[in-house]
């Protein structure tokens, strides 16, 4: 046995379990602080992606925007092209159809003419 007396025992304990538990505290405020850093820093990175994010979006929407006006364009510039070429189309059939009522017209006033000039 050891020739030590037990308070003297108990006293070299208690400080090997002070100096202990001091090291744990320095170890978890180290883990603490490094917990801290790693939310900020994740916070961050999210807040750093979120804005990317958002800036994609607008310019996205903006393409987007661009692309549909002048899609809205080409749909009226070729709406009008056809509107011209029907518009062309109904005056040749207009006049065609006039033609077409007066060669009538004329084929029977020829024979009606002739009738009463030649009995």
């Amino acid at each position: 046995m050891n020739s030590k007396p037990l308070e003297e025992r108990v006293s070299f304990l208690e400080g090997k379990i002070e100096i202990l538990i001091n090291q744990v505290n320095e170890r978890l405020r180290g883990i603490e602080s490094e917990i801290s850093s790693l939310r900020s820093e994740t916070n961050e990175n999210i807040n750093s992606l979120r804005n990317e994010m958002n800036e994609n979006i607008n310019s996205l929407r903006k393409e987007m925007h661009e692309n549909i006006g002048g899609l809205r364009s080409e749909t009226k510039n070729e709406t009008n092209s056809l509107r011209s070429e029907i518009k062309e189309l109904n005056d040749k059939i207009d006049n065609q159809f006039k033609w077409l009522i007066g060669l009538i017209v004329v084929s029977w006033l020829i024979p009606i003419l002739l009738r009463f000039l030649f009995p």
